[in-house]
């Protein structure tokens, strides 16, 4: 995965061609030098894609995983074996168990990829192993610096249970660590289907294992990617509230649109983003600012003035 300075051009989602230029040594690190169509230049580096048999002189496509509201941008090379939603056999080599920071011990099972590398699978601690199988069909749910995110074809959540917009019910069941050795909450819904919600954007949100949540579906649901987002605590969307200024700031949209913002603080101190669709005066940065909540993400506030 890379990370460069804006690119008004990309938007997160789409795939781009890239060519291999050359590969350097910076702190002891390997890197590949991309360029683009526009002959702009990213680093990639070349620990996490030993495997996709790259060379030097290689055109390659990278989706553009992320571009966060500074204005970086995050490639991830498209798996020359695998593509994300899609169903492969794998060989089992074992299992193991690890224990999460709820305390929980996780069953994970272990299996072999086309490469040859292993590849870790949570399971729910009730799975049980087909006998004398060699092999297991499993979904690829993401990619990310050239790790797979696999899940169980039972695990696998159907888009068509749920609308954009709309609230659900979930229950925290526990923990899983998946891809990257990240923690996810385990969600299961009212259909028995069981998400994950990345644990570290939810800290202030006292999320217990057992408790029965309501949450938002922001994107079209895909098993490792971020679309529920739980109600954000004491506030409600299209309510106005009052916010501390922080400072000034830019925010660059998914879709390339650099905007001007203020960072602002909730009540308990939590870093909101707010909008400012017409200048504000600056006499409000030393007095609160009303302020309406105008969506979450990532257990962050995003404001819009009234």
């Amino acid at each position: 995965m890379a990370s460069v300075t804006k690119h008004q051009s990309f938007k997160e989602g789409e795939t781009h061609p890239f060519r291999i230029l050359n590969k350097i040594d910076l702190s002891d690190d390997d890197y590949f030098v991309l360029a683009d169509s526009d002959s702009k230049k990213y680093l990639l580096a070349s620990e996490y894609y030993s495997h996709y048999g790259f060379e030097i002189g290689q055109d390659i496509n990278c989706r553009i995983d992320k571009i966060s509201c500074t204005g970086k941008i995050y490639l991830e090379p498209i798996n020359p074996f695998y593509s994300p939603g899609g169903s492969y056999d794998f060989k089992i080599a074992g299992e193991t168990t690890l224990v999460n920071s709820q305390n929980e011990t996780e069953r994970h099972l272990i299996v072999i990829d086309l490469t040859g590398n292993k590849q870790q699978v949570w399971i729910p601690s009730s799975f049980i192993a087909s006998n004398g199988n060699t092999t297991i069909k499993l979904r690829v749910a993401q990619i990310k610096k050239g790790n797979l995110l696999l899940v169980l074809p039972s695990l696998y959540v159907s888009d068509k249970d749920y609308t954009i917009g709309d609230k659900y019910q979930f229950n925290v069941e526990g923990i899983a660590t998946l891809i990257e050795e990240k923690e996810y909450f385990r969600l299961r819904d009212e259909k028995d289907q069981i998400h994950f919600l990345r644990s570290k954007f939810y800290k202030n949100y006292n999320l217990s294992i057992g408790q029965s949540i309501t949450a938002h579906i922001v994107k079209i649901p895909k098993a490792g990617s971020y679309y529920i987002e739980p109600l954000y605590p004491g506030y409600e969307m299209g309510k106005s509230y009052f916010f501390k200024f922080v400072k000034e700031d830019t925010y660059l949209h998914p879709t390339g649109k650099e905007e001007d913002v203020w960072i602002v603080h909730d009540k308990n101190e939590r870093k909101c983003i707010l909008f400012l669709p017409k200048k504000i005066s600056d006499n409000l940065k030393t007095e609160p600012i009303r302020a309406i909540v105008d969506h979450t993400y990532k257990g962050k506030l995003y404001l819009k003035t009234q």
